[in-house]
């Protein structure tokens, strides 16, 4: 329209153009045309399209979650102590019609950071959710919390490891100390139930990893798989991997599995001993 005025094209003519009534250009070019300040008298496109999204924008709308409906939430939330899943369910049951428990959400969160007078007595009201609050980002489906990269499955392990009757399957844990200070590396294997027994200062992947290394590089050459009970010990295997000759290594649990401490202060124990214990 606007470069349709600068051309001098009659606003009849405007209309067929745009294939609308003559009325309604002229009520456009009436309302975003000013009589004073710069550009006056003068349409222009831009400053006509600002004004209409402001108008869109503070026009009054259909509101479906009314205060009514938000009574309703928060008795069902407060005294029966629903979920906004049931609680929208309920509304559709009891009164033919009801919003989605993800506007009862969205309702609820903004009350809580809502600093108006009238919101503040419901400000708290995110308290009654079952849960609390939420402990991850909703919005987050691609989250990486709870993968683990490079996670070999036990069920991937040899078949022969289950029968127990080949030496050189071995199975890793870690013992923790008392007020969890030291831990005991524990490498048992399955066969012989021979048992190795090293102190460690902490429980630094890089560290346990030197450890199992330096105490079987030299029975590396019957050494054949390894099942690790932790889930922060899959980074050994890599490392375990790279730097011996070992066929396998797996996750034997899906979820860590972290002996209970032990009421011992581990930093008194000796190596002598330990290795007195090996033997017993």
């Amino acid at each position: 329209m606007e470069a349709l005025l600068k051309v001098g094209k009659p606003k009849r003519v405007i209309a067929e153009i745009l294939e609308v009534h003559r009325s309604t250009v002229y009520r456009e070019i009436k309302r975003c045309i000013t009589t004073r300040g710069p550009g006056a008298y003068e349409y222009h496109a831009s400053k006509a399209q600002r004004e209409a999204e402001q108008l869109q924008r503070y026009k009054p709308k259909r509101i479906r979650f009314t205060d009514f409906f938000k009574d309703k939430a928060k008795v069902w939330l407060r005294d029966e102590k629903l979920s906004p899943e049931l609680i929208s369910i309920k509304g559709r049951q009891e009164l033919g019609d009801f919003v989605s428990h993800e506007t009862i959400y969205q309702w609820i969160w903004k009350l809580k950071h809502s600093f108006k007078i009238s919101d503040q007595k419901d400000k708290k009201l995110y308290k009654e959710l079952r849960h609390g609050k939420r402990r991850r980002k909703r919005a987050n489906i691609h989250g990486s919390r709870g993968l683990i990269p490079n996670r070999v499955s036990i069920e991937q392990r040899p078949a022969i490891v289950s029968k127990r009757k080949r030496i050189g399957d071995a199975e890793v844990d870690l013992m923790m100390g008392k007020h969890h200070r030291g831990a005991l590396l524990v490498v048992i294997d399955r066969a012989t139930l021979k048992t190795s027994l090293q102190k460690v200062a902490t429980r630094d992947a890089p560290l346990i990893a030197r450890k199992i290394i330096s105490k079987f590089i030299s029975h590396k050459h019957w050494m054949k798989t390894m099942t690790f009970e932790m889930i922060w010990h899959l980074r050994l295997m890599n490392r375990l991997l790279n730097r011996s000759e070992l066929k396998h290594t797996s996750l034997g649990h899906t979820l860590p599995r972290i002996k209970e401490p032990l009421k011992i202060e581990l930093e008194f124990f000796a190596d002598s001993f330990l290795k007195k214990l090996t033997y017993l």
